[in-house]
């Protein structure tokens, strides 16, 4: 692979640097071990992906880009019952963030958790999603939930300047163009409004370990404040607020895992005998688990634009 032929989606320039390779049958063997999920049929044709790093944008992607079929993420959703969460500090965090009155607009709605959430609130929402199951799932609720793409929705112009809030959760990692949901995103809003991005934080525990829902063909791309905030000029907002996560209970083993993998590289580390060291994890989990996550990060930050 050519370096020179790899362009970065946010910039469509060739100002990139590949950080790795990573053979396909070994991101499908995982799969197969770790879950009993056959994800071969996503890299057709595809044997190698490249991990990049675009210098202009600051941004992390991964080449070339492998979306997941709707047939992949119907088997997660019926795999794993958290996949489409009820409840996650960014839904929490948004309502804390509306006005009243506000008109709400969420793109990759899932089965509609959030939209459930706002209209409990007395707040008028909409949502499309590209799941049939999860579209059927929201519409059981009384959700208005479309099973439309986004670039459809906005050519009916009709939908164009009509809310205050767009929204996506756990969205752009996802997917192939991120900058052209973002824009159309944008045209959604009226003057003033906010277009608000939830996405896994690149620079928290997660880059400690190795995580297969962080790559092809569940995530094309990482995100973190640096390219979130290179964004505000390219999609044209006014400004950009960023909030994250305290970490969450569910990740605390996760974040206790990711860091006993960071430390058990340095020096100091490998000569503390093994019972003190399982005598420190205890105690940093009672901590964690006491209240101590609080102070610190977890696994989402949010970005929210004013257009």
């Amino acid at each position: 692979m050519n370096r020179n032929d790899i362009y970065c989606p946010i910039t469509q320039t060739n100002n990139v640097n590949v950080i790795s390779k990573i053979d396909t049958k070994y991101i499908i063997e995982k799969w197969q071990n770790q879950y009993s999920i056959d994800v071969s049929s996503e890299f057709t044709g595809v044997e190698n992906i490249y991990y990049c790093h675009s210098t202009v944008a600051d941004f992390y992607f991964f080449y070339p880009i492998v979306t997941g079929s709707s047939k992949f993420y119907q088997i997660l959703q019926e795999k794993f019952n958290w996949y489409y969460s009820n409840e996650k500090w960014e839904f929490d965090k948004v309502l804390s963030l509306l006005n009243k009155g506000d008109h709400i607009f969420e793109l990759g709605c899932g089965s509609g958790n959030f939209l459930f959430k706002c209209n409990l609130n007395g707040y008028i929402s909409k949502g499309i999603e590209y799941n049939k199951v999860a579209v059927d799932s929201a519409k059981g609720k009384g959700l208005d939930v479309e099973l439309i793409d986004l670039k459809e929705f906005v050519d009916k112009k009709a939908n164009v300047n009509q809310y205050d809030v767009v929204c996506s959760f756990q969205v752009l990692e996802h997917v192939k163009d991120p900058i052209s949901i973002l824009i159309n995103s944008m045209l959604l809003l009226r003057t003033g409004g906010k277009l608000i991005v939830s996405v896994p934080n690149r620079i928290s525990f997660l880059k400690h370990k190795f995580i297969l829902f962080d790559h092809p063909p569940h995530h094309t791309c990482r995100w973190d404040v640096n390219s979130l905030s290179n964004l505000k000029n390219i999609i044209g907002a006014k400004s950009i607020s960023i909030y994250y996560e305290p970490l969450s209970y569910d990740h605390i083993w996760e974040f206790v895992g990711a860091y006993k993998i960071k430390f058990g590289k340095l020096f100091f580390f490998k000569i503390i005998p093994k019972k003190f060291k399982k005598y420190l994890e205890k105690y940093f989990i009672d901590f964690l688990v006491g209240g101590g996550r609080k102070l610190f990060r977890g696994h989402t930050i949010i970005a929210v634009y004013q257009k």
